[in-house]
Protein backbone atom coordinates (compact mmCIF):
# COMPACT_ATOMS: atom_id res chain seq x y z
CA UNK A 1 0.00 0.00 0.00
CA UNK A 2 1.70 3.21 -1.13
CA UNK A 3 -0.75 5.65 0.45
CA UNK A 4 -2.03 5.51 4.06
CA UNK A 5 -5.70 5.14 3.05
CA UNK A 6 -7.79 3.75 0.20
CA UNK A 7 -11.57 4.45 0.15
CA UNK A 8 -13.52 2.29 -2.29
CA UNK A 9 -17.27 2.97 -2.52
CA UNK A 10 -19.73 0.76 -4.39
CA UNK A 11 -23.48 0.18 -4.62
CA UNK A 12 -25.66 -2.78 -5.51
CA UNK A 13 -29.00 -4.40 -4.81
CA UNK A 14 -28.68 -7.46 -2.57
CA UNK A 15 -30.20 -10.87 -3.12
CA UNK A 16 -29.80 -14.38 -1.75
CA UNK A 17 -26.45 -14.85 -3.49
CA UNK A 18 -23.43 -12.78 -2.47
CA UNK A 19 -22.60 -9.82 -4.67
CA UNK A 20 -19.35 -7.86 -4.78
CA UNK A 21 -19.69 -4.30 -3.48
CA UNK A 22 -16.11 -2.98 -3.52
CA UNK A 23 -12.51 -4.13 -3.92
CA UNK A 24 -9.16 -2.95 -2.54
CA UNK A 25 -6.54 -3.57 -5.19
CA UNK A 26 -3.64 -3.79 -2.72
CA UNK A 27 -2.91 -5.07 0.78
CA UNK A 28 -3.99 -2.82 3.66
CA UNK A 29 -2.95 -3.40 7.30
CA UNK A 30 -6.38 -2.34 8.63
CA UNK A 31 -9.84 -2.50 7.07
CA UNK A 32 -13.14 -0.76 7.92
CA UNK A 33 -16.56 -1.29 6.35
CA UNK A 34 -19.26 1.40 6.32
CA UNK A 35 -22.83 0.89 5.09
CA UNK A 36 -25.09 3.79 4.06
CA UNK A 37 -28.13 1.87 5.25
CA UNK A 38 -31.46 3.11 3.87
CA UNK A 39 -34.80 2.47 5.55
CA UNK A 40 -35.41 -0.55 3.29
CA UNK A 41 -36.62 -3.29 5.71
CA UNK A 42 -35.18 -5.96 3.42
CA UNK A 43 -31.70 -4.78 4.46
CA UNK A 44 -32.22 -6.01 8.02
CA UNK A 45 -30.05 -9.04 8.85
CA UNK A 46 -28.10 -8.73 5.58
CA UNK A 47 -24.66 -10.33 5.88
CA UNK A 48 -21.48 -8.44 4.96
CA UNK A 49 -18.18 -10.27 4.58
CA UNK A 50 -14.62 -9.12 3.88
CA UNK A 51 -12.50 -11.59 1.91
CA UNK A 52 -8.73 -11.72 1.37
CA UNK A 53 -7.53 -12.98 -2.03
CA UNK A 54 -3.94 -14.33 -1.89
CA UNK A 55 -2.66 -13.50 -5.38
CA UNK A 56 -3.80 -14.30 -8.89
CA UNK A 57 -5.92 -17.44 -8.97
CA UNK A 58 -5.97 -17.65 -5.15
CA UNK A 59 -9.04 -18.73 -3.20
CA UNK A 60 -10.90 -15.94 -1.43
CA UNK A 61 -10.71 -16.43 2.34
CA UNK A 62 -13.11 -14.74 4.80
CA UNK A 63 -11.41 -12.25 7.13
CA UNK A 64 -14.45 -10.92 9.01
CA UNK A 65 -18.22 -10.88 8.73
CA UNK A 66 -21.03 -8.85 10.31
CA UNK A 67 -24.83 -8.76 10.21
CA UNK A 68 -26.66 -5.46 9.66
CA UNK A 69 -29.00 -4.96 12.64
CA UNK A 70 -29.97 -1.29 12.14
CA UNK A 71 -31.30 0.58 9.13
CA UNK A 72 -32.17 4.17 8.28
CA UNK A 73 -28.74 5.68 8.87
CA UNK A 74 -25.11 5.09 7.97
CA UNK A 75 -22.97 3.04 10.32
CA UNK A 76 -19.52 1.53 10.62
CA UNK A 77 -20.18 -2.20 10.46
CA UNK A 78 -16.61 -3.50 10.76
CA UNK A 79 -13.67 -1.65 12.29
CA UNK A 80 -9.95 -2.35 12.48
CA UNK A 81 -10.03 -5.75 10.74
CA UNK A 82 -6.48 -7.04 10.24
CA UNK A 83 -5.65 -7.07 6.52
CA UNK A 84 -4.32 -10.04 4.56
CA UNK A 85 -3.83 -11.18 0.97
CA UNK A 86 -2.93 -9.24 -2.15
CA UNK A 87 -6.44 -7.84 -2.63
CA UNK A 88 -9.49 -7.47 -0.40
CA UNK A 89 -13.12 -7.82 -1.49
CA UNK A 90 -16.35 -6.77 0.25
CA UNK A 91 -19.40 -8.91 -0.52
CA UNK A 92 -22.95 -8.87 0.85
CA UNK A 93 -26.18 -10.84 0.64
CA UNK A 94 -29.77 -10.42 1.80
CA UNK A 95 -31.75 -12.98 3.81
CA UNK A 96 -35.15 -11.25 3.41
CA UNK A 97 -35.44 -10.71 -0.34
CA UNK A 98 -34.07 -8.50 -3.08
CA UNK A 99 -33.24 -5.03 -1.73
CA UNK A 100 -32.98 -1.66 -3.36
CA UNK A 101 -29.45 -0.54 -4.22
CA UNK A 102 -27.37 0.09 -1.09
CA UNK A 103 -24.09 2.01 -0.92
CA UNK A 104 -21.13 0.78 1.12
CA UNK A 105 -17.47 1.68 1.57
CA UNK A 106 -14.51 -0.65 1.92
CA UNK A 107 -11.65 1.32 3.46
CA UNK A 108 -8.09 0.13 3.75
CA UNK A 109 -5.89 2.22 6.00
CA UNK A 110 -2.36 2.10 7.27
CA UNK A 111 -1.82 3.46 10.79
CA UNK A 112 1.93 2.99 10.42
CA UNK A 113 2.57 4.66 7.05
CA UNK A 114 4.11 7.91 8.28
CA UNK A 115 7.87 8.24 8.72
CA UNK A 116 7.42 11.22 11.08
CA UNK A 117 4.67 12.28 13.47
CA UNK A 118 2.03 14.47 11.79
CA UNK A 119 -0.88 16.35 13.38
CA UNK A 120 -3.66 18.57 12.03
CA UNK A 121 -6.28 20.58 13.93
CA UNK A 122 -9.60 22.29 13.27
CA UNK A 123 -11.10 24.56 15.94
CA UNK A 124 -14.34 26.47 16.29
CA UNK A 125 -15.74 28.93 18.84
CA UNK A 126 -19.46 28.85 19.60
CA UNK A 127 -19.61 32.30 21.13
CA UNK A 128 -23.39 32.31 21.45
CA UNK A 129 -23.56 28.80 22.83
CA UNK A 130 -25.95 26.16 21.50
CA UNK A 131 -29.73 26.19 22.01
CA UNK A 132 -31.59 23.38 23.75
CA UNK A 133 -32.77 20.47 21.62
CA UNK A 134 -30.21 20.85 18.84
CA UNK A 135 -29.27 17.57 17.15
CA UNK A 136 -25.86 17.09 15.52
CA UNK A 137 -24.89 20.69 14.92
CA UNK A 138 -21.64 20.65 12.97
CA UNK A 139 -18.93 22.39 14.96
CA UNK A 140 -15.92 21.74 12.74
CA UNK A 141 -15.68 19.70 9.54
CA UNK A 142 -13.21 18.84 6.82
CA UNK A 143 -10.28 17.58 8.90
CA UNK A 144 -7.99 15.62 6.62
CA UNK A 145 -7.86 11.90 7.33
CA UNK A 146 -5.62 10.68 10.14
CA UNK A 147 -5.78 7.22 11.72
CA UNK A 148 -6.36 8.66 15.21
CA UNK A 149 -8.65 11.58 16.06
CA UNK A 150 -9.29 13.38 19.38
CA UNK A 151 -12.02 15.89 20.22
CA UNK A 152 -11.43 18.56 22.87
CA UNK A 153 -14.17 20.79 24.32
CA UNK A 154 -14.34 23.85 26.56
CA UNK A 155 -17.80 24.81 27.82
CA UNK A 156 -18.97 27.74 29.96
CA UNK A 157 -18.96 26.63 33.64
CA UNK A 158 -22.64 27.47 34.20
CA UNK A 159 -23.83 25.36 31.30
CA UNK A 160 -26.16 22.42 31.75
CA UNK A 161 -24.36 19.05 31.77
CA UNK A 162 -25.44 16.44 29.27
CA UNK A 163 -24.41 17.84 25.89
CA UNK A 164 -23.44 15.06 23.50
CA UNK A 165 -20.31 15.37 21.35
CA UNK A 166 -19.55 13.00 18.49
CA UNK A 167 -16.83 12.42 15.91
CA UNK A 168 -18.18 11.48 12.50
CA UNK A 169 -16.51 9.96 9.47
CA UNK A 170 -17.21 11.75 6.21
CA UNK A 171 -17.34 9.15 3.44
CA UNK A 172 -17.32 10.28 -0.18
CA UNK A 173 -20.51 9.06 -1.88
CA UNK A 174 -22.52 8.63 1.34
CA UNK A 175 -25.77 10.47 1.99
CA UNK A 176 -24.56 11.73 5.40
CA UNK A 177 -21.53 11.46 7.71
CA UNK A 178 -21.34 8.38 9.95
CA UNK A 179 -20.89 8.58 13.73
CA UNK A 180 -17.98 6.50 15.00
CA UNK A 181 -17.52 7.75 18.57
CA UNK A 182 -19.41 9.87 21.09
CA UNK A 183 -19.37 10.96 24.71
CA UNK A 184 -21.54 12.95 27.11
CA UNK A 185 -20.10 16.10 28.69
CA UNK A 186 -20.74 15.86 32.44
CA UNK A 187 -18.96 19.02 33.53
CA UNK A 188 -15.51 19.69 34.85
CA UNK A 189 -13.88 22.22 32.55
CA UNK A 190 -11.70 21.59 29.51
CA UNK A 191 -11.67 17.97 28.42
CA UNK A 192 -10.50 15.55 25.78
CA UNK A 193 -13.96 14.11 25.44
CA UNK A 194 -13.74 11.41 22.78
CA UNK A 195 -11.12 9.61 20.67
CA UNK A 196 -11.53 7.33 17.67
CA UNK A 197 -9.40 5.36 15.23
CA UNK A 198 -10.20 4.20 11.72
CA UNK A 199 -10.54 5.01 8.07
CA UNK A 200 -12.56 7.85 6.52
CA UNK A 201 -12.42 10.39 3.70
CA UNK A 202 -12.28 13.12 6.37
CA UNK A 203 -13.48 13.79 9.94
CA UNK A 204 -15.85 16.22 11.70
CA UNK A 205 -17.19 16.98 15.19
CA UNK A 206 -20.86 17.65 16.04
CA UNK A 207 -22.79 18.55 19.20
CA UNK A 208 -26.32 17.81 20.42
CA UNK A 209 -28.08 19.38 23.43
CA UNK A 210 -30.84 17.00 24.63
CA UNK A 211 -30.59 18.20 28.26
CA UNK A 212 -30.67 21.94 27.66
CA UNK A 213 -28.77 24.84 26.15
CA UNK A 214 -25.05 25.32 26.73
CA UNK A 215 -23.24 28.63 26.98
CA UNK A 216 -20.25 29.96 25.11
CA UNK A 217 -18.14 27.00 24.02
CA UNK A 218 -15.17 26.00 21.94
CA UNK A 219 -14.11 22.71 20.43
CA UNK A 220 -11.16 21.30 18.53
CA UNK A 221 -10.75 18.13 16.52
CA UNK A 222 -7.17 16.93 16.26
CA UNK A 223 -5.95 14.27 13.83
CA UNK A 224 -2.82 12.30 14.64
CA UNK A 225 -0.63 10.25 12.31
CA UNK A 226 2.13 8.80 14.37
CA UNK A 227 5.18 7.02 13.05
CA UNK A 228 4.92 3.42 14.26
CA UNK A 229 1.47 4.03 15.81
CA UNK A 230 0.15 0.50 15.30
CA UNK A 231 3.01 -1.49 13.83
CA UNK A 232 1.22 -4.36 12.09
CA UNK A 233 3.14 -4.81 8.86
CA UNK A 234 2.65 -6.90 5.75
CA UNK A 235 4.68 -10.10 5.80
CA UNK A 236 4.34 -10.74 9.53
CA UNK A 237 3.87 -14.37 10.58
CA UNK A 238 1.12 -15.91 12.71
CA UNK A 239 2.58 -18.30 15.27
CA UNK A 240 1.31 -20.19 18.30
CA UNK A 241 3.00 -21.86 21.23
CA UNK A 242 3.72 -21.69 24.93
CA UNK A 243 4.70 -18.30 26.37
CA UNK A 244 8.02 -19.64 27.59
CA UNK A 245 8.84 -20.89 24.06
CA UNK A 246 8.07 -17.62 22.25
CA UNK A 247 11.67 -16.62 21.55
CA UNK A 248 12.58 -20.16 20.51
CA UNK A 249 9.66 -20.34 18.06
CA UNK A 250 9.57 -16.76 16.72
CA UNK A 251 13.24 -15.89 17.05
CA UNK A 252 14.91 -13.01 18.85
CA UNK A 253 14.06 -10.47 16.11
CA UNK A 254 11.02 -11.67 14.10
CA UNK A 255 9.46 -9.81 11.18
CA UNK A 256 7.66 -6.67 12.38
CA UNK A 257 3.97 -7.43 12.70
CA UNK A 258 4.43 -11.09 13.63
CA UNK A 259 1.56 -12.32 15.81
CA UNK A 260 2.13 -14.91 18.52
CA UNK A 261 -0.79 -16.66 20.15
CA UNK A 262 0.19 -17.94 23.57
CA UNK A 263 -1.35 -21.32 24.32
CA UNK A 264 -0.88 -20.81 28.07
CA UNK A 265 -3.89 -19.90 30.17
CA UNK A 266 -2.66 -16.34 30.79
CA UNK A 267 -0.74 -15.75 27.55
CA UNK A 268 -3.10 -14.03 25.11
CA UNK A 269 -1.91 -12.66 21.75
CA UNK A 270 1.18 -10.48 21.30
CA UNK A 271 2.54 -8.59 18.29
CA UNK A 272 6.20 -7.88 17.58
CA UNK A 273 6.58 -4.11 17.04
CA UNK A 274 10.15 -4.24 15.79
CA UNK A 275 11.48 -3.56 19.29
CA UNK A 276 9.35 -5.60 21.70
CA UNK A 277 6.35 -7.90 22.06
CA UNK A 278 3.20 -5.92 22.94
CA UNK A 279 -0.19 -7.39 23.88
CA UNK A 280 -3.20 -7.19 21.56
CA UNK A 281 -5.79 -6.45 24.23
CA UNK A 282 -8.82 -6.43 21.94
CA UNK A 283 -8.96 -6.79 18.14
CA UNK A 284 -7.24 -3.79 16.57
CA UNK A 285 -5.91 -2.34 19.85
CA UNK A 286 -2.24 -2.86 20.60
CA UNK A 287 -1.44 -2.39 24.27
CA UNK A 288 1.76 -1.60 26.14
CA UNK A 289 2.93 -4.42 28.37
CA UNK A 290 3.50 -3.28 31.96
CA UNK A 291 7.01 -3.43 33.41
CA UNK A 292 7.73 -6.99 34.59
CA UNK A 293 6.78 -8.07 38.09
CA UNK A 294 10.46 -8.25 39.05
CA UNK A 295 11.26 -4.77 37.67
CA UNK A 296 13.23 -2.74 40.22
CA UNK A 297 11.09 0.33 39.55
CA UNK A 298 8.10 -1.11 41.41
CA UNK A 299 7.85 0.03 45.04
CA UNK A 300 5.74 -2.06 47.45
CA UNK A 301 2.98 -0.28 49.40
CA UNK A 302 1.70 -1.82 52.64
CA UNK A 303 2.24 -5.45 51.72
CA UNK A 304 0.91 -7.97 54.22
CA UNK A 305 3.15 -10.63 55.68
CA UNK A 306 3.54 -14.35 55.17
CA UNK A 307 3.46 -14.01 51.38
CA UNK A 308 -0.23 -13.07 51.28
CA UNK A 309 0.46 -10.12 48.94
CA UNK A 310 2.10 -10.98 45.64
CA UNK A 311 2.95 -9.51 42.24
CA UNK A 312 3.53 -12.24 39.68
CA UNK A 313 4.18 -12.44 35.94
CA UNK A 314 1.41 -13.94 33.77
CA UNK A 315 2.57 -13.88 30.16
CA UNK A 316 3.11 -10.23 29.22
CA UNK A 317 0.74 -9.13 32.01
CA UNK A 318 1.25 -8.91 35.77
CA UNK A 319 -1.14 -9.94 38.54
CA UNK A 320 -1.34 -8.17 41.91
CA UNK A 321 -3.25 -9.95 44.65
CA UNK A 322 -3.71 -10.01 48.39
CA UNK A 323 -5.64 -12.77 50.11
CA UNK A 324 -4.34 -12.20 53.61
CA UNK A 325 -7.62 -10.86 55.00
CA UNK A 326 -8.51 -7.32 56.00
CA UNK A 327 -10.25 -5.41 58.73
CA UNK A 328 -13.14 -3.06 58.02
CA UNK A 329 -10.76 -0.07 57.88
CA UNK A 330 -8.73 1.05 54.86
CA UNK A 331 -5.93 -1.34 53.96
CA UNK A 332 -4.56 -0.77 50.46
CA UNK A 333 -1.91 -3.15 49.12
CA UNK A 334 -0.15 -2.11 45.96
CA UNK A 335 2.89 -1.24 43.90
CA UNK A 336 3.84 2.17 42.47
CA UNK A 337 6.62 3.63 40.35
CA UNK A 338 7.93 7.12 39.54
CA UNK A 339 5.91 9.57 37.45
CA UNK A 340 7.51 12.14 35.14
CA UNK A 341 6.94 15.84 35.76
CA UNK A 342 3.54 17.01 34.45
CA UNK A 343 1.96 17.23 31.98
CA UNK A 344 1.47 13.47 31.69
CA UNK A 345 -1.17 10.88 30.82
CA UNK A 346 -1.50 7.48 32.47
CA UNK A 347 -3.59 4.79 30.76
CA UNK A 348 -4.18 1.28 32.08
CA UNK A 349 -6.34 -1.68 31.09
CA UNK A 350 -7.06 -4.23 33.79
CA UNK A 351 -9.35 -7.02 34.92
CA UNK A 352 -10.50 -6.68 38.55
CA UNK A 353 -11.36 -9.56 40.86
CA UNK A 354 -14.06 -8.45 43.30
CA UNK A 355 -15.51 -11.23 45.42
CA UNK A 356 -18.05 -9.33 47.51
CA UNK A 357 -20.28 -6.45 46.42
CA UNK A 358 -21.40 -5.28 49.84
CA UNK A 359 -18.19 -4.28 51.58
CA UNK A 360 -15.46 -1.69 51.06
CA UNK A 361 -13.39 -3.51 48.47
CA UNK A 362 -11.49 -1.52 45.82
CA UNK A 363 -9.31 -2.41 42.84
CA UNK A 364 -7.70 0.08 40.48
CA UNK A 365 -5.22 2.86 39.78
CA UNK A 366 -3.19 4.74 42.42
CA UNK A 367 -1.60 8.19 42.39
CA UNK A 368 0.80 8.70 45.30
CA UNK A 369 2.80 11.51 46.87
CA UNK A 370 5.98 9.76 48.01
CA UNK A 371 6.93 12.30 50.68
CA UNK A 372 3.65 12.14 52.62
CA UNK A 373 2.28 8.75 51.58
CA UNK A 374 -1.02 10.36 50.51
CA UNK A 375 -2.85 8.69 47.63
CA UNK A 376 -5.70 9.15 45.18
CA UNK A 377 -7.45 5.88 44.31
CA UNK A 378 -9.36 5.66 40.98
CA UNK A 379 -10.99 2.28 41.24
CA UNK A 380 -13.82 -0.20 40.91
CA UNK A 381 -15.29 0.07 44.42
CA UNK A 382 -17.85 -2.15 46.14
CA UNK A 383 -20.00 -0.90 49.00
CA UNK A 384 -23.64 -0.86 50.09
CA UNK A 385 -24.63 -3.71 47.79
CA UNK A 386 -23.33 -2.12 44.57
CA UNK A 387 -20.12 -1.82 42.57
CA UNK A 388 -19.24 1.54 41.00
CA UNK A 389 -16.31 3.63 39.78
CA UNK A 390 -14.95 6.06 42.36
CA UNK A 391 -12.09 8.40 43.22
CA UNK A 392 -11.09 8.52 46.87
CA UNK A 393 -8.38 10.43 48.70
CA UNK A 394 -6.32 8.51 51.26
CA UNK A 395 -4.10 9.96 53.98
CA UNK A 396 -2.11 6.73 53.77
CA UNK A 397 -2.60 3.12 52.77
CA UNK A 398 -4.55 2.56 55.97
CA UNK A 399 -6.42 5.86 56.42
CA UNK A 400 -9.12 7.47 54.28
CA UNK A 401 -9.33 11.27 54.13
CA UNK A 402 -12.60 12.57 55.56
CA UNK A 403 -15.25 13.41 52.97
CA UNK A 404 -12.94 12.68 50.09
CA UNK A 405 -15.21 10.40 48.06
CA UNK A 406 -16.39 13.08 45.65
CA UNK A 407 -18.30 11.12 43.00
CA UNK A 408 -19.65 7.77 41.94
CA UNK A 409 -20.33 7.54 38.23
CA UNK A 410 -21.29 4.36 36.41
CA UNK A 411 -21.88 0.78 37.43
CA UNK A 412 -18.93 -1.59 37.15
CA UNK A 413 -19.09 -4.16 34.36
CA UNK A 414 -17.13 -7.43 34.71
CA UNK A 415 -14.85 -7.07 31.67
CA UNK A 416 -11.62 -5.33 30.68
CA UNK A 417 -11.65 -1.85 32.23
CA UNK A 418 -9.76 1.10 30.71
CA UNK A 419 -8.85 3.94 33.10
CA UNK A 420 -6.97 7.13 32.19
CA UNK A 421 -5.76 9.96 34.41
CA UNK A 422 -4.49 13.16 32.78
CA UNK A 423 -2.50 15.89 34.50
CA UNK A 424 -2.36 18.92 32.20
CA UNK A 425 0.34 20.61 34.24
CA UNK A 426 -1.60 23.88 34.22
CA UNK A 427 -2.24 26.05 37.26
CA UNK A 428 -5.70 25.98 38.84
CA UNK A 429 -8.68 23.63 38.86
CA UNK A 430 -9.21 20.91 36.32
CA UNK A 431 -5.71 19.44 36.13
CA UNK A 432 -6.47 15.87 37.21
CA UNK A 433 -8.94 14.38 34.74
CA UNK A 434 -10.42 10.93 35.34
CA UNK A 435 -11.60 9.08 32.22
CA UNK A 436 -13.06 5.61 31.73
CA UNK A 437 -13.76 3.40 28.71
CA UNK A 438 -15.24 -0.03 28.08
CA UNK A 439 -13.62 -0.59 24.68
CA UNK A 440 -10.28 1.25 24.80
CA UNK A 441 -11.35 3.60 22.00
CA UNK A 442 -14.16 5.80 23.29
CA UNK A 443 -13.43 7.53 26.59
CA UNK A 444 -15.77 9.61 28.69
CA UNK A 445 -15.29 11.52 31.96
CA UNK A 446 -15.76 8.97 34.72
CA UNK A 447 -15.91 11.40 37.64
CA UNK A 448 -14.81 14.98 37.11
CA UNK A 449 -11.63 16.98 37.52
CA UNK A 450 -9.50 18.26 40.37
CA UNK A 451 -6.80 20.91 40.62
CA UNK A 452 -3.14 19.99 40.46
CA UNK A 453 -2.49 20.57 44.15
CA UNK A 454 -5.82 19.40 45.58
CA UNK A 455 -4.89 17.07 48.45
CA UNK A 456 -1.59 15.90 46.95
CA UNK A 457 1.01 16.44 44.23
CA UNK A 458 1.50 12.99 42.73
CA UNK A 459 4.99 11.80 41.84
CA UNK A 460 4.21 8.06 41.75
CA UNK A 461 1.63 5.93 39.94
CA UNK A 462 0.67 2.29 40.27
CA UNK A 463 -2.03 -0.23 41.07
CA UNK A 464 -3.69 -1.25 44.30
CA UNK A 465 -6.17 -3.72 45.76
CA UNK A 466 -8.19 -3.73 48.95
CA UNK A 467 -10.10 -6.74 50.22
CA UNK A 468 -12.39 -7.09 53.21
CA UNK A 469 -12.46 -9.55 56.08
CA UNK A 470 -11.53 -12.97 54.74
CA UNK A 471 -12.20 -11.93 51.14
CA UNK A 472 -9.13 -11.05 49.13
CA UNK A 473 -8.78 -9.06 45.92
CA UNK A 474 -6.74 -9.22 42.71
CA UNK A 475 -5.91 -7.08 39.67
CA UNK A 476 -4.70 -8.42 36.29
CA UNK A 477 -2.82 -5.60 34.52
CA UNK A 478 -2.51 -6.06 30.75
CA UNK A 479 -1.72 -2.49 29.67
CA UNK A 480 0.26 0.24 31.45
CA UNK A 481 1.31 3.36 29.58
CA UNK A 482 2.68 6.69 30.83
CA UNK A 483 3.16 9.38 28.17
CA UNK A 484 4.29 12.99 28.09
CA UNK A 485 3.94 15.49 25.23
Amino acid sequence: MTIPIDVEVGASALGAAEVTIATLAAFAPKIDVYVDATADPLLLDSVWTVYAVPGAGGTATPLASATLRNIGAGLRLLAGVDGAGDTVVLKARSVRGVTAAVTAALIGWDPNAQTTNVTDKLSAVLGGGVASGVVNQVVATGLAWHPSVDAFVSIAPASVAGSRWAIRAVIAGFSAPVEVGQAIYVGGGNQKIVSVEGGASSWEIVVSTPQGAIGASAASIVGRSRAGAVPVAAGGLSLVGAYAQRTAIAGAAPVTGTRYGNTDRFGGVAIWTGAAWQPELTPGILGTAPPPANDAGWVDINWSGAGATSLVQQGDAIFLSDFGGFAAAENVRGVVRALPAPPWTVEVAFLPTIIQANNSMAIGLLLRESGSGKMKRFAAFSAAGAIAITEQDLNSATSAAAGSLFAISSAYEPNLMWFTIINTGATGAGNYQFLQSQDGRNYQPALGTQGNNVFLVADQVGIGVQGYGTAGAGLWLGHFKVTTP
